[in-house]
């Protein structure tokens, strides 16, 4: 809910990102829209992300998404470089 967003970001830093996990369909995936829509009320900068291809190629199934919800953009060249300095291989 709107009101639970508005609690999580008072407890965040300036930098702080809330991450929230998301199971449902992509192309008629209406938890996942609806949870979209109410961070974007609350936070300047909200992202759909998947680790599947899956979820593009079979867009009816159910697949597990993050919603990256924050005040500041999403950096992926430096989630991308920080997992490759702490995951061997």
């Amino acid at each position: 809910t709107f009101e639970f967003n508005e609690a999580v970001k008072k407890g965040l830093t300036k930098e702080g990102v809330y991450l929230l996990t998301v199971i449902d369909g992509l192309s008629d995936g209406r938890l996942w829209k609806a949870a979209y829509r109410t961070l974007k009320k609350s936070f300047a900068h909200v992202e759909f992300v998947s680790s599947s291809e899956l979820a593009w190629d079979r867009p009816n199934q159910r697949h597990v998404f993050v919603l990256y919800a924050s005040d500041r953009p999403l950096d992926e060249n430096s989630i991308l470089e920080q997992a490759a300095r702490r995951l061997p291989g």
